[in-house]
This record gives structure tokens, sequence and C-alpha cells, in this order.
């Protein structure tokens, strides 16, 4: 590699040269803003007699071709483009305006840094800019009708009003002062060992950040050479953009999750992409590693552009709706498991069914949803594995594991669903919960459905308060002596929630006006109104009836996965990964940590050591660990502190450091997750033998 000091514009003069920014590089980006930037920098240069000013480097592998010498940029292009611009700018004022200097020279400009007149059409243009920034570039020397929305074509625009403004003496100090740009020509060549990709993410490591997916994209095409980058970004990777909707970071972070087992934080996605792909010797072969990535890709764009009202279209419209994307990783899986022949499409419709039901119940029952990343990015593996052992099928498998998660990672069942359902604070939840429960309650099993969201928004309809939530006389004797006390419980609940298309004002009329008025409920065609409208009252009694009315709709709706199967099979070993594991009446008899198998005789003496072990591997950590307030989770500070005030059944790790280990064992599961999760080490080094089924009895 060499790295010389120069003048920009000597790097770029020479009509033999040719500027190639490679399909792998980002788009041209720099804004207006920079372009400011840039000529107040320069303005400052004349005007202060500055004699030079770095410009920052030109990355570049240069190729001798029989038409002269190719630059192919790695890093630098921003500059080269935003320069190449002004250069135009100045070139097209001065010649359309017949402006006469004393030091530009048209012609000088146009062939020296931008074109080679001689050169074949497509050889002209010295500047070779990538995908969307070539057609906007090019149609600035045809006089073309000019790409919108283009940065190349608004900052060409900018630079030529800015130079419009000026008096040629000072056009001319504006040339002088592009000439005085230096910049350090780094010149890579990697038949002598240099390595591009290791340089640009040297380069990359400040300054104006790259997305994590333009980081992997070069590292996929750059030690290519630029036929096969052509080729590849052309069949490959301009169709991933294109099927994950430019949202290339997050497709990449899902696919991850589903080769790894793990989700990754997407500010570390490059990295830990490259380290998979090294780790699997992909690199060998990249085409192989991109049809891979095209082939998820293609998944991805069926989980988020598949818009429909039946079978899997429908729940992955509305698990979309409910901002659970958390699903999307093991929901490629399924597309993946529907094109090997796993399941079927009736399969897959009962999978989503299955997941928006379970979505929709922790919803109610108020199960933070938070902790189901890891969960949803395992369950693909944990379906395969169980399908080996025990010889079922992938539809059997999931429904036994979604039936036996246990914890925070339950399926609520049906009489802890029914209690929530009745009491719970519906109108008070998200603002797409309550339209997504009112529009599922009301057009389940109807042959008409209404487009309720639509006429939410559109104002056709709104969600009533059965029971207004100010009360005025005659609602306060219609509820009775304890008015207050009903009001307060049930006002937000599903029992008095409707849906109406008489105007809001209306709210606190009784409620038998509420009935006969324009567009009551008694004219009311929809479901949710039924009931409503065959009342003649409405009290507490009533408000209790509907609610047991809608949840047995509701149970229709959210339906529990029928189950029959019981494992044969019991895992001799299990890890903390795998969380469908119920350990009541569970015996252990060995664990591994990381490579050390260890026999033990109980719970209890397991996980003494093994948050022993997670202090000496790291003793700063854990007492941060002890020392954190956890205000998400309270109960955290009752287990682990730095006395012993309060603990039933302490546990002295070391001075100022306690555990409590009167915790039954699924808790203490539970504990060493979260500490895991603080020591950021994988699930999957701590793993469990249990002792035999007839030992446990």
């Amino acid at each position: 590699m060499d790295a010389i000091q120069s003048y920009l514009l000597r790097l770029m003069e020479g009509s033999d040269k040719r500027f190639v920014i490679p399909v792998y590089q980002r788009n041209y980006d720099w804004k207006k803003e920079q372009c400011e930037t840039l000529m107040e920098d320069l303005i400052s240069i004349y005007r202060n007699n500055i004699p030079s000013h770095f410009f920052g480097s030109i990355v570049f592998v240069g190729e001798e071709l029989a038409s002269g010498t190719e630059f192919c940029i790695i890093d630098g292009q921003q500059r080269l483009t935003t320069i190449s611009l002004l250069l135009l700018a100045i070139y097209n004022y001065v010649t359309e305006n017949n402006i006469e200097t004393q030091i530009i020279n048209p012609r000088k400009i146009k062939d020296s840094y931008l074109v080679d007149e001689y050169a074949p059409d497509e050889l002209k243009l010295k500047l070779k800019l990538a995908k969307n920034d070539k057609d906007a570039y090019e149609k600035l020397f045809s006089h073309d009708t000019l790409v919108e929305n283009s940065s190349v074509t608004g900052n060409y625009n900018y630079f030529y009003t800015r130079i419009s403004h000026m008096e040629p003496a000072e056009l001319d100090k504006l040339f002088s002062a592009i000439q005085k740009l230096i910049i350090v020509k780094i010149s890579i060549n990697p038949s002598h060992g240099d390595d591009p990709q290791l340089i640009f993410e040297s380069l990359n490591s400040t300054g104006l950040g790259l997305e994590e997916a333009d980081k992997v994209r070069n590292f996929i095409l750059m030690g290519l050479n630029s036929e096969l980058q052509t080729k590849y970004y052309n069949e490959y990777w301009a169709k991933i953009e294109t099927l994950t909707s430019h949202n290339v970071s997050t497709f990449l972070r899902y696919y991850l999750a589903i080769k790894e087992q793990k989700l990754w934080q997407t500010d570390k996605l490059y990295k830990y992409f490259k380290t998979y792909v090294i780790a699997n010797n992909l690199n060998n072969d990249i085409s192989i590693l991109l049809k891979d990535l095209l082939k998820y890709a293609n998944y991805y764009n069926y989980v988020i552009n598949t818009d429909g009202i039946s079978g899997y279209k429908g729940s992955l419209t509305k698990i979309k709706m409910l901002d659970f994307s958390i699903v999307y990783p093991f929901a490629m899986e399924l597309f993946e498991a529907l094109d090997n022949n796993l399941i079927s499409e009736k399969d897959l419709d009962e999978i989503f069914l299955y997941i928006e039901s379970y979505m929709a119940r922790r919803i109610i029952c108020g199960i933070d949803s938070g902790s189901l990343n890891k969960m949803f990015a395992f369950m693909g593996k944990n379906i395969k594995d169980m399908m080996s052992k025990e010889k079922v099928s992938y539809l059997v498998a999931f429904k036994y594991i979604l039936l036996n998660k246990v914890g925070h990672y339950r399926f609520p069942r049906d009489n802890e669903f029914e209690e929530k359902f009745l009491s719970k604070d519906v109108y008070n939840t998200k603002s797409n919960y309550k339209k997504y429960f009112l529009a599922e309650l009301e057009n389940y099993d109807n042959k008409e459905k209404i487009d309720v969201y639509g006429q939410l928004d559109s104002g056709e309809l709104t969600i009533e308060h059965i029971m207004p939530q100010t009360l005025n006389e005659p609602w306060k004797n219609e509820l009775g002596e304890n008015y207050s006390k009903i009001h307060e419980e049930y006002l937000h609940t599903f029992g008095n929630l409707t849906l109406t298309g008489y105007n809001s004002k209306y709210s606190n009329l009784s409620f038998k006006e509420k009935c006969s008025i324009e567009k009551g409920f008694n004219e009311s065609r929809l479901y949710l109104n039924k009931f409503v409208s065959q009342q003649t009252c409405w009290t507490k009694d009533t408000m209790e009836e509907r609610a047991h009315v809608l949840f047995e709709r509701a149970l229709k709706i959210w339906k529990l996965p029928d189950s029959s199967f019981t494992k044969t099979n019991e895992d001799d070993w299990i890890g903390l990964d795998e969380d469908n594991i119920d350990y009541t009446g569970k015996s252990i008899c060995q664990y591994k940590f990381l490579t050390e198998l260890t026999p033990i005789s109980d719970w209890t003496s397991m996980y003494k050591d093994v948050c022993k072990s997670l202090f000496l591997l790291d003793r700063s950590s854990f007492i941060s660990f002890v020392n954190a307030d956890f205000p998400e989770n309270k109960t955290i500070k009752k287990r682990f502190n730095t006395t012993n005030t309060g603990m039933r059944n302490p546990f002295m790790v070391d001075s100022d450091v306690y555990i409590e280990l009167n915790l039954n064992t699924q808790t203490k599961i539970e504990m060493l997750r979260v500490l895991f999760a603080h020591f950021n080490i994988d699930f999957q080094d701590l793993s469990f033998k249990l002792k035999a089924t007839s030992e446990n009895e």
C-alpha cells in the first residue's frame, strides 16, 4: 500500500483516467449542508490566502488497461463526486453565459477533469458512479430531463445557483481554491498482500458512518474482480435490497438469528456477520452465500408484504399491525419449512393462527413480550430437534413446544385468559391493540367484514363507552348506590366498550337515548351492538353478562392449540437456552458450564456453584450487577444484594455479595438467564443432565 500526498486535481487530471465507484458502494449521499460547508471552506481559503487545505483521503485500487488507468474507488467517492459536480457547475455556468475570466479555462476543466472526448460514449465520462447515481450524473452532461430527488442533481443545482451570484474575479478565486485542495492518495495493491476490506474497515471506523448492511455488502463484494462485483450485485444484492424494501440491516439481523440462534444488536451486525461467514468458510464461494441470502430475502418479503384477511395472510397482517416483529425470524423459517415440504399450507395457516392467539392472549394477560426475541429465534431449531428425537411432524412439535412454555413465555390458559379478559382496561392499551381486539370481536365469523380500522381512522366509527366516562345524574340512578365503584371497575373493560357511528357529542346521553337516537344501538348492524340493543337498562349485571358473551367469542378467535402429544424420550441434557422446560419435579445429576463437567446432587448446589464461577470469571461485572437498581424488576434486588438483610436463605459469594437460595428451581433458572445476559454469556454455555425418570419418581 502506497500513501502519497497530492493535489486532488492532479489525481483527476488526464483524459486516460477513469474513476469507477464499485456497485457495492452506497449511493452518493452528501447533503446540501455538507456542500455549503465545502463552499465556505473554499471561500475561506482564498479570502485568507491559505496555501493549501486538506480534503481527506482517496483510497483506490489502480489497474492499467489498454485505454488508460482505471481507479476503483474504495473510499472517497463522496468527495470525488462532489468536486466533479462543482467543476461541472463552473464549466456549464461559464460556457452558457459566455463568462470571461483570467484563470478559468472551461475547455481544460471539461477535458482534463470530467470528460474524455475521444473515448467511446460509454467511457466518455471519467467518473462512473454506481446504481441510481449514474443516470442522474449522466443527464447533467446530456442536458436531458434531470433526475429529480437525487442528491447528485440537488447538489449540482446548489453549486450552480451559488456560483451564478459570483463575479468573474471571484470565480477565478474559487477555482484557485479548488486547486489548493490536498488529499492523501492511497494506492492498494492486492497482489502485494494489501487487503482492501481491512483498509476499508479502518477508514470507516470513524466519520460519517455506514449502515451495517453497507459494511456487509462491501465485505461480500469487495474482494471480487470488477466483473464479478457487477454480476453478483445485479443477480443477488440488488434483488435483496428490493425484496427487503431496502431495510437490509434488519433482514440480516433476522438471517443471523436463524443461522446462529442469536439475535445480535443491530449496531454489531457487521462484526458478527463477518464472523459467521468466516467460521463457516462461506467466503470461499461467495455465490453460495448470496444464493442463501436471496432465498431468505424472499421469505422476508413474504412476511413484510403479505397483506390479506384470511389464513396465514390474515394472521401475518395482524401480527404486523400489532408491531410484533419479534416473530419475523421464525416466520421466515416457516416459509422455508413450506418450501421443504415440512409443512403444508394448511399447517402454515394453523401455526400463524396460534402465534396470533399466543400474542393476543399475552396482551390481555399483561405479559411483557420483550423477552420473546430469543424464544422465536430458537423456535425453528427447537422444533427440528424435537422432530428428530421424537419422530413427530413439524406441526405437532410446534404445538407441543408452544403449549409447554412456562413463566414469562407461557401460553395463557383459558382460566387466566378469562380472568384478565373480564377485567382488562382495554381502552387504555396501545391504540393499535384496542382497535385490533374490537375489530376481531366484531368480524369473527361474519360473512360481511367491517373495515373497522379504516372507519375508525376516517371517523365513520368511534370507540364508545356505553356507560360514559363522566356520570350525570340519570346514569348514577341507573347504576345504583354503588355507581362510583361500578364506574371505576367497569368503565374501560370489554363489557362496556363498543363501536358506534353516532356523534360522540351524544356520549353522555342516557342508555335509552343512546339506543333510540339516529345511528344509535337500536339501528346498528354491528355484532358488538347486538347484545346492547336487546337491553332495557345498563347496569353492573348487564356489563358482566356482555363481557362473558364476548369472552365466549374470544375463545373461538384466540384458540389454545390442541395437543395430545406426550414426550417419550426425555432429553439427557437440557440447556439454559431451552425455555420450554418445566423443571417441576425434575432432579439434576450433572451440569456443564463452558467446558467443565461437574457432578451435582441438587439444583441449589448447582446454582451456588455457577454464581460463584461467574463471580470469579469477572468480579467487577458481578459487583456492578449486584449494585444495579433494576427498576423494571425489583425482585432481582431481593435475590442479589450487598447485604443479606431480608434474605431467607442467603449465600455469601464474597464479602458484601450475597445471593438468595430460597427459590424454586424455575426461578433459579430465570435468575441464571438474567445473570448470563448481563455477562453477555451465551445461554448454550450452561446445560444440565437430569436423573433418569425412575430416579425422579
